[in-house]
């Protein structure tokens, strides 16, 4: 007779990791998004190592317009950008903050945070795995994918 116990144990674990709920991701931090872990998953504007660091995005440009039109105009873009990705789900969104879930093929879900700083003009940004160690890159991709798409909406 054969065993299914491999089988089985590897469904279990699948499932769990699955289903885990966000890390430090997912909350608002006031003035900075939670640090990325050791692990190679995240990608963070806010990061101070090379690893985990990569650029921020720009404010849309509304020449003249009030720094509140700007912040709004911004945040309305981001939204578009988000729900125009496929298996995404916005949690949570103020006027400066902005969380998203994003779901793998695999059922995997990674947490993206984006945080307006009026004083620089600039959105910072958190793309991180819950689960795992290495990504394979897939953050940082998806970060550098949605900054091409991001720059396309008005």
């Amino acid at each position: 007779m054969k065993t299914r116990a491999p089988a089985v144990l590897l469904g279990s674990v699948l499932l769990a990791a699955c289903s885990g709920g966000p890390s430090a991701a997912g909350q608002e931090h006031g003035e900075a998004l939670a640090p990325c872990p050791g692990s190679p998953n995240c990608v963070s504007t806010q990061a101070t190592d090379e690893a985990h660091r990569i650029e921020a995005l720009e404010y849309k440009d509304l020449a003249g317009a009030a720094v509140e039109a700007v912040r709004g105009a911004t945040m309305e873009a981001l939204v578009r950008v988000v729900e125009q990705t496929r298996r995404t789900r916005i949690v949570r969104r103020t006027d400066t903050y902005l969380h998203a879930e994003y779901r793998t093929r695999l059922g995997f879900v990674d947490d993206v945070e984006f945080l307006l700083d009026d004083a620089t003009r600039r959105v910072h940004f958190r793309s991180a795995s819950r689960v795992g160690h290495s990504d394979l890159g897939v953050n940082r991709k998806r970060m550098e994918g949605f900054r091409e798409l991001y720059r396309t909406v008005r």
